[in-house]
């Protein structure tokens, strides 16, 4: 099994009007490929700071990073949002989705930047906004939308490039059980339908049960940890039938 990510004594330091801050220190990791891996820890652990250098959000302070088999510390700015806007997908924790486009048009948003022409980026997007649920909420506008269909929303938006890697920020942290549900059922199927590599920070157990791998993130660093993957209900054949689509809509685009 090949690896999607590979991480050597990563160390990230913050130079702050009151001194360094020390958030991440010596981290080696190896993620393989069609995997789910979360993180847990509680705030200020470097959750977030393991995820920003991994999806190249943010650069590290010493180490090496490769993602998807590139050194993502070798490109310049420009290469590097190139390589972030296609080939991996970011479900922030508060959403980020823009207030003055409609749902539809906030996924159809990183395959224009992409350069898909409109017509099948619209087509795209509806067939993720099916995916997700909000096939009847494509015109409305992020408020007014509930917290649940805002993340559901920006879900659709992280898998608009069709990501090998997709990064979860505490994503269901903001929504109820039944919409906490239907997202962890989501990433299952995304999984293991599309073999899409997932990496989630959480603190919440019961989302780190759908993982195939568990590590504890503590005072900047990373600990080995398993844990058994739980048994929740998915849909794999829906998804497997909406890949198909995406596939051809990107086959006829690339």
């Amino acid at each position: 099994m090949s690896e999607a990510v590979y991480l050597e004594n990563v160390h990230k330091v913050y130079r702050t009007a009151a001194g360094e801050v020390h958030a991440l220190k010596g981290v080696t990791l190896k993620i393989p490929s069609a995997t789910i891996t979360a993180f847990m820890g509680p705030s200020g652990s470097g959750k977030t700071t393991l995820l920003n250098i991994i999806s190249s959000l943010d650069r590290p302070t010493s180490g090496v990073v490769v993602v998807l088999g590139t050194d993502v510390t070798s490109l310049d700015e420009k290469r590097l949002e190139r390589f972030r806007l296609l080939r991996i997908g970011y479900l922030f924790q508060s959403y980020n989705l823009v207030p003055y486009l409609t749902a539809l048009q906030n996924v159809m948003l990183p395959m224009l930047a992409a350069g898909m022409p409109k017509d099948l980026a619209k087509a795209k997007a509806k067939l993720l906004l099916r995916l997700v649920g909000l096939e009847d909420s494509a015109e409305r506008y992020p408020i007014q939308l509930s917290g649940g269909m805002q993340q559901r929303a920006a879900l659709a938006r992280a898998l608009a490039n069709s990501p090998e890697l997709l990064i979860l920020d505490e994503p269901t942290s903001n929504v109820d059980l039944e919409n906490a549900s239907a997202i962890l059922s989501l990433i299952l199927a995304l999984n293991r339908a599309w073999r899409t590599t997932v990496l989630i920070a959480t603190h919440d157990p019961d989302v780190a049960a759908i993982a195939d791998k568990v590590y504890t993130v503590r005072g900047g660093y990373v600990l080995d940890g398993e844990m058994p993957r739980g048994e929740i209900r998915i849909d794999v054949d829906k998804a497997k039938e909406i890949y198909e689509k995406i596939r051809a809509i990107d086959s006829a685009w690339r």
